[in-house]
């Protein structure tokens, strides 16, 4: 690939890279804290962190002079023509011989030192952050630094920083209490940002947009926050650029939790690799009609149903008014799923042995719905209300410590889990019954942001439905026309 200038101008766009370009984010900084706390506690010593910045990386690729003239442009004077000799900005091939450079510079430091001077590198575009541990730290660092010195790799030395606690990227790293997150600045940013749309009342599109981008980047390091932007992307997608548009009170009373989160955790400890303890429980939900059953048993340590603690509960216009929105209630299905699956942890998770696990455990439960595995994955959804449900989830697990790992299994082998929806309770011990309703359950986001996104979702359908007429009665208004 030579001459792949997607943006603005528009050339040669149609390119498409089969061996993209992977850059590291924020799961492989918080991998790497991970890997340095371990280094740390099978052997306590120093570490460090260093960033740097390499100048004008785009440029340092030089082009074979039989490709220059695919690289000729002119500007006011047609008669003159101008040839680019390396990589420019604003060519995606430069980015992509950029990687190859920089990623052959790396491996030649590993193999120059055949692993006496290992340390954790990452670099994303020109941007650099070596992580060492031990008594030698600083050679680690330095060794690096050199071998990028002999082979000309143009280093900002004014961009170059260190010690236990560094940004990257956007991002924060805390090697001494090892945390990752966002730092003081970025917070600062989102505060501000809020206050002020919360002030105003209003927004523009264009602006909107440009700051769920930020407020995503956010989300990417701080997994509590991800599940509250999914309202606000549903909202956010239908605004006009050009146009001020008053802020709905869901996205507002978002904003307000997003703003209590980023408060109360910017920095937040590496999820530790998955420790599976089996199954826990099993939940299922039931809608024909008006009639709205979820159910579950708790089947941890392979129990059998007539030892199992287990809820069968009936959800009624009154109780669960969102279960009704869309006319029938299958058509949230997988809200009520979800629903289910909330219930199982308000019910089982408090006071259980795999609750004294905390940070350390992967909790299984099994459903019939696919879609929640993805849901759970993803830890986001725009859905209506699949999207409410998910954030009551996130915060009764983020209050128990606890990462879910939801499965999926066919209706005939959750035959148990069925038959609680049909009210069939032959297999369960009656006294073993949890007998709660919903609203005593100790939801916390339900409660406050549920009538208010019902309300902006009914908005959002009525303006796609006036599209989908406006584009009907113009095709058939085109139809007509000789």
């Amino acid at each position: 690939i030579i001459h792949d200038a997607t943006h603005e101008v528009m050339i040669n766009h149609r390119i498409r890279v089969r061996d993209r370009m992977r850059f590291p984010g924020v799961d492989d900084l918080e991998a790497m804290v991970r890997q340095m706390k371990a280094d740390h506690a099978a052997n306590p010593a120093v570490r460090l962190l260093m960033k740097y910045d390499v100048s004008r990386a785009h440029k340092l690729v030089p082009v074979k002079e039989q490709d220059w003239p695919l690289m000729a442009f002119s500007l006011e004077r047609p008669e003159e023509v101008f040839m680019h000799t390396v990589g420019a900005f604003g060519f995606g091939s430069a980015a992509y011989w950029w990687q190859r450079v920089a990623a052959a510079v790396t491996r030649l430091a590993h193999y120059l030192s055949a692993g006496a001077y290992e340390l954790y590198h990452l670099l994303f575009a020109d941007d650099g952050l070596l992580g060492a541990h031990g008594a030698d730290c600083w050679r680690r660092i330095l060794y690096w630094f050199f071998v990028m010195d002999v082979v000309e790799v143009p280093i900002t030395w004014k961009k170059v920083a260190g010690g236990a606690r560094l940004g990257w990227i956007g991002y924060e790293a805390d090697i001494q209490h090892y945390l990752k997150g966002i730092g003081d600045s970025k917070v600062a940013w989102v505060l501000g940002w809020i206050k002020e749309v919360k002030d105003e009342g209003s927004i523009l599109g264009s602006r909107m947009r440009s700051a769920l981008g930020r407020l995503s980047f956010v989300a990417g390091a701080l997994v509590q926050v991800r599940p509250f932007l999914g309202v606000i992307f549903a909202w956010t997608s239908r605004l006009q650029p050009g146009g001020f548009h008053q802020v709905p009170m869901a996205v507002q009373i978002e904003l307000e939790i997003i703003k209590v989160e980023i408060t109360r955790r910017p920095l937040t400890e590496p999820r530790p690799l998955p420790k599976k303890v089996g199954e826990l429980f099993r939940v299922d939900a039931k809608a024909e009609g008006d009639l709205v059953v979820v159910g579950g048993w708790e089947s941890f340590g392979g129990r059998a149903t007539a030892e199992a603690r287990w809820f069968s509960l009936k959800l009624t216009r009154k109780t669960a008014p969102w279960a009704y929105v869309k006319g029938e209630p299958f058509r949230v299905i997988a809200s009520l799923e979800l629903i289910a699956t909330t219930i199982a942890v308000c019910i089982f998770g408090p006071g259980s042995q795999w609750r004294d696990s905390v940070g350390e455990l992967v909790v299984q439960g099994f459903t019939d719905s696919l879609v929640n595995t993805h849901v759970i994955d993803h830890y986001m959804s725009t859905a209506f209300p699949l999207s409410v449900v998910l954030m009551e989830l996130a915060v009764q697990l983020g209050e128990l410590g606890t990462t879910l790992q939801l499965g999926w299994t066919p209706r005939e082998q959750n035959e148990e889990a069925d038959a609680l929806t049909n009210l069939d309770f032959t297999l369960f011990n009656p006294d073993l019954r949890v007998r709660l309703e919903l609203d005593e359950l100790g939801f916390k986001v339900i409660p406050k942001i549920m009538e208010a996104a019902t309300q902006l979702d009914s908005e959002i359908r009525l303006e796609k439905d006036k599209r989908k007429k406006g584009m009907e009665h113009h095709d058939k208004n085109s139809a007509k026309k000789p």
